[in-house]
């Protein structure tokens, strides 16, 4: 077994608490579970030296969570890229947020009694996704655009766009921002589907 902290699972028990009562009841109920470790390569091993895509520069070694197959994973300290040394995670609430809104977008998989499809695949949030991207395209400066590369672009954006306003809607940003300002049809939907889950 990986033990953390006494602390950290104080921390990781309160930022669960903070989720809405719906959101976590349909979290669980599609299969999801909430791993605490000490590093997210600890509990898989085969992700060491390996990039997230979308990620030019860190490994898995540096990240500090995953959502992988059914489970959320929150890891105490990460590893300094070029020390190799240990470093405490910063903002555990933001990161564990973040993660569910990552469950929270698979968990209609099926879940939901209507079309059983990720968020993320469905039609409405895709169209308001990428209408979104299309209107930061044509009014933003370019400085703001690298800035939201990551959530404007493919393979990663619509979902990590949908992650963080899950986080943003409820409180805990990870990104700082702002996505709900400049993702505004996305957020709208999710909003709507939070409402629809409390």
């Amino acid at each position: 077994m990986l033990s953390v902290s006494a602390e950290f699972d104080r921390q990781i028990d309160r930022a669960t608490a903070a989720l809405p009562e719906g959101v976590r009841q349909q979290v669980a109920a599609a299969g999801f579970t909430l791993e605490r470790v000490p590093f997210v390569v600890d509990l898989y091993p085969d992700l060491r030296g390996q990039k997230p895509t979308g990620w030019r520069k860190d490994t898995y070694d540096q990240m500090p969570a995953v959502r992988r197959r059914k489970q959320i994973v929150i890891a105490e300290s990460t590893r300094d890229r070029l020390t190799r040394s240990a470093m405490p995670v910063t903002r555990p609430t933001a990161l564990l947020f973040h993660e569910y809104g990552h469950a929270f977008d698979l968990s209609f998989s099926g879940h939901d009694g209507r079309q059983g499809r990720p968020l993320r695949a469905r039609a409405e949030f895709q169209q308001a996704w990428q209408s979104d991207c299309d209107d930061l395209r044509t009014t933003s400066p370019a400085e703001d655009l690298n800035a939201l590369a990551y959530y404007a672009g493919q393979p990663t954006g619509l979902r990590e766009t949908l992650a963080e306003l899950f986080a943003e809607l409820n409180g805990h940003p990870l990104s700082g921002m702002d996505l709900v300002h400049n993702f505004p049809r996305a957020a709208a939907l999710m909003r709507q589907t939070l409402e629809s889950v409390q």
